[in-house]
């Protein structure tokens, strides 16, 4: 026997009692994931120590994840039912939401979307079990080949490990990367409409508490996402396997061809900054962390620099507040921070800043010590009317 403290009450369980085991039967479907010591898990993980179980629904960032890596599962379940002949991938997010291209098609979008939407809504009905079983190599590769996915079957003998994890659920089998939730009940509210060449996956979002949140058509970014999905099938580097080739076979090539297109686009943009420099007093680099933001920043700075102009760099990591103040402004304790919400940045600071700069007043900026967790002075700085401000962040 061993002691759980399960959502604080304490409890003695058999060894190997599963987490979702824990949970009374009217309200199973309501929670996504869990952590184990601290540790994030899935449900149906057995408990074999001593341990601490707190459960998260879809308002928690691990659960928010657990439920939009479940949805995709099932969507791919209906199509393998459906439409077997077509083959489907989840390229990119447009507004929050997960746009699935739909590869071979012959059929009409508008008909797919809505048989879809029903055997989703089966498949949710039926509340199927989701089980991540353990298996080797050699028996993945024949379920991949069964399954006609061709791309995960390729990427087997870049493996090392001799076993692979799956998820099975009925009959069907497949692996999205991220945790899943115990079951197709646990998901609850979604929308499938036509896009494109494709459909789109609308889902609640942990951020927003479980709502959905309204899709807004972004055309330049659209745009921006149909122009590198054009560059990766013109060089055929669409997915891991294809980029693995590259540098199997030509890894030196491969990386001057993405310099080359990388200094393109910066040369891109230095021009139309140029074009238009008398307009532009800020530049914003956003992307998550390590996506390469300073290093890009630093490289459109030599860019402008080039052409005479000369830009100043910004830092939106300056402006964290400590870790105190964040888990007061959070109501969350140190160890569950959600380090990348924008409440974990001074924004009033940083609009003041800002609005001084721009208006020709001579500012002291923050400079941020990750070593010791809190701000120091910085970089005094004052910027002309040609002086363009580069924020990263």
């Amino acid at each position: 026997m061993i002691k759980v403290n399960f959502q604080n009450k304490e409890l003695t369980v058999e060894e190997g009692t599963r987490v979702l085991d824990l949970i009374d039967d009217s309200n199973k479907t309501d929670y996504l994931i869990c952590e184990i010591n601290d540790l994030v898990k899935e449900l149906d993980r057995p408990l074999t120590n001593n341990a601490k179980v707190e459960l998260f629904g879809i308002e928690h960032l691990e659960g928010g994840k657990a439920y939009e890596t479940t949805l995709r599962y099932i969507v791919a379940m209906a199509f393998h039912n459906l439409y077997p002949d077509l083959t489907i991938r989840f390229s990119y997010n447009v507004s929050r939401s997960i746009f699935c291209e739909i590869q071979g098609l012959n059929h009409h979008i508008s008909q797919i979307a809505e048989n879809i939407q029903k055997e989703v809504k089966r498949i949710i009905e039926l509340n199927l079990p989701i089980k991540r079983i353990t298996i080797s190599v050699a028996e993945a590769t024949e379920i991949y080949k069964k399954f006609n996915h061709k791309d995960k079957t390729a990427i087997l003998k870049f493996r090392p490990e001799q076993i692979v994890h799956l998820y099975k659920c009925g009959d069907y089998y497949n692996y999205l990367h991220n945790y899943m939730a115990p079951s197709t009940g646990c998901i609850k509210t979604y929308t499938i409409k036509p896009y494109g060449h494709g459909i789109i996956l609308q889902y609640p979002r942990n951020e927003l508490d479980g709502e959905i949140p309204h899709f807004v058509e972004e055309a330049t970014f659209g745009k921006t996402l149909m122009k590198a999905y054009s560059w990766g099938i013109k060089t055929q580097t669409q997915t891991i396997v294809d980029v693995n080739k590259k540098i199997e076979t030509i890894p030196r090539d491969f990386v001057q061809m993405c310099e080359a297109r990388h200094n393109k686009q910066l040369a891109e943009l230095g021009d139309n900054i140029e074009k238009d420099i008398q307009n532009i007093r800020l530049i914003c680099i956003a992307g998550p962390s390590s996506s390469g933001k300073t290093t890009f920043c630093n490289r459109l700075r030599v860019e402008l620099l080039s052409r005479g102009i000369k830009p100043v760099m910004i830092s939106m990591d300056d402006y964290y507040y400590t870790k105190p103040e964040i888990s007061k402004i959070q109501g969350k304790p140190i160890g569950e921070l959600d380090l990348e919400h924008i409440n974990t940045l001074d924004i009033d600071l940083f609009n003041k800043n800002l609005f001084d700069l721009i208006n020709g007043e001579e500012v002291a900026l923050p400079r941020y010590n990750f070593v010791t967790g809190k701000r120091e002075d910085g970089e005094i700085l004052k910027v002309d009317s040609n002086s363009p401000i580069i924020i990263e962040g």
